[in-house]
């Protein structure tokens, strides 16, 4: 009896023991249960002077608005100016804001055609409704190219010319045969690497003429203004527009 009694409690001792044992070993693994992941991790990254983590940089986004197309300017009131010397230069002032130029690049490696040149946007600069034509006259060959502008209500009437060279030989024979040879020009600073113009004449029925070289290449308008039946000088500020619009559009791809 009293050896069945001291066996029942030792083997009551040895449950409770084992219990006891199951309970601090789920304990201790209760404490850190991602305790094998931590092992893994790498530590954090630190600032060079070890002590909060180092911050990652964010490049800022930018906000500017892109450049506007040079035919966006085209109703700008600038261009409708008269051909005094602050006039011209308010024209320049736009341009040379806005970064257009004539694309020298372009008209080098191929000239287009006259299909090319928007009448539309040549109109709204030089103010008047146009129609841009190939010259016919065979005067300006290739690599030269010249395209009339004559009214939109009248083909036969001829408002002015633009000419395109390539290189610095002019506009080709028919340019060098013409009356506005270029020469005698008032030098305009800002425009390419060098420009002129010259105000046309009333007797002698010249147009107005606007010049630019840049790198090589050469750029020209020649244009009047219709006032009934009497001759008028083309605006130079209108031209400046004018001539940069169709050197854009003629050098394009």
């Amino acid at each position: 009896m009293g050896s069945n009694n001291w066996r029942n409690t030792k083997r009551k001792c040895l449950v409770a023991s084992v219990a006891l044992t199951l309970v601090l070993v789920g304990c201790s693994r209760g404490a850190n249960p991602n305790a094998a992941d931590d092992a893994d991790e790498q530590p954090a990254e630190t600032s060079d002077e070890g002590g909060s983590p180092a911050e990652t940089t964010v490049a800022p986004t930018t906000t500017e608005p892109p450049p506007p197309e040079l035919s966006d300017l085209r109703t700008d009131p600038v261009f409708a100016g008269s051909n005094s010397e602050a006039d011209i230069n308010a024209a320049i002032d736009v341009m040379t804001e806005n970064s257009f130029d004539y694309n020298a690049d372009g008209l080098s490696t191929g000239i287009g055609d006259c299909s090319q040149l928007n009448g539309g946007f040549l109109s709204q600069f030089l103010g008047v409704e146009l129609v841009v034509l190939p010259d016919g006259s065979q005067l300006t060959q290739r690599p030269y190219l010249t395209c009339k502008l004559v009214a939109a209500n009248d083909p036969e009437k001829l408002l002015g010319q633009i000419h395109f060279s390539p290189d610095e030989d002019g506009f080709g024979p028919g340019w060098r045969s013409m009356n506005n040879s270029g020469e005698n020009l008032t030098p305009v600073a800002g425009l390419g690497d060098s420009a002129g113009w010259s105000e046309g004449a009333e007797n002698q029925q010249f147009f107005s003429i606007l010049v630019v070289v840049q790198a090589g290449t050469q750029s020209a308008i020649e244009f009047r203004n219709p006032d009934g039946t009497l001759f008028a000088p083309g605006k130079i500020p209108g031209m400046i527009g004018a001539l940069s619009q169709a050197t854009a559009d003629i050098s394009s791809p």
